[in-house]
């Protein structure tokens, strides 16, 4: 036997739709070159609305290690983008635009 839902439980679903959610990825990749070394990039990042970020740590067959930092925050027709990059030898690219939609 079913049960008609009321209308503030139908309001409900409708709004528990419709929140944004965050929503999270990874991605991991692992290659050996034909010389038997190994290459590998992780990347990891999360959405929260229009706001986003990500982070990625690459290793390469020589063993350095080059990080990536980035975030995008979008309000109104603008969206501002930022990337932070260090290599391996901890110099550090900071690039940071906005651009409008």
């Amino acid at each position: 036997m079913t049960k008609p839902l009321t209308l503030s439980a139908i309001a409900a679903l409708i709004v528990l739709g419709l929140a944004p959610q965050a929503q999270s990825w990874e991605r991991k990749e692992s290659v050996e070159l034909p010389n038997g070394k190994t290459r590998s990039v992780d990347v990891t990042g999360t959405c929260d609305g229009p706001d986003c970020t990500r982070d990625v740590v690459r290793v390469g067959p020589n063993g350095r290690t080059t990080t990536t930092t980035g975030t995008r925050s979008c309000v109104g027709g603008s969206c501002t983008v930022e990337r932070i990059r260090t290599g391996p030898n901890d110099r550090t690219i900071t690039r940071r635009r906005t651009i409008k939609r």
